[in-house]
């Protein structure tokens, strides 16, 4: 439920993804408009059958990762050490 996002290649940081999330980033700068960010917003993956996927924790495959192979209902049912429980 809710917004999603059709990726067929990788992406090396979700910021630069042209379809935000709707978590609001604020740089600072009164001139610009604010951007979506798709970063630390996820929570759920949908996987054609066949298809899989590595997601990393940091930007540019940095960090924790996570190999999925079906789908995932509930990344924060997934064990790992990220801060929202999953």
């Amino acid at each position: 439920m809710g917004l999603s996002a059709h990726l067929t290649e990788d992406v090396l940081n979700l910021q630069s993804y042209s379809q935000g999330c709707g978590q609001v980033i604020r740089d600072g700068n009164p001139d610009e408009s604010d951007q979506l960010d798709w970063n630390d917003c996820i929570s759920s993956i949908r996987l054609s059958p066949g298809w899989r996927a590595v997601i990393y924790r940091d930007y540019e495959f940095g960090g924790e990762s996570l190999l999925v192979t079906e789908d995932v209902r509930n990344l924060e049912h997934v064990p790992g050490t990220c801060k929202q429980r999953g």
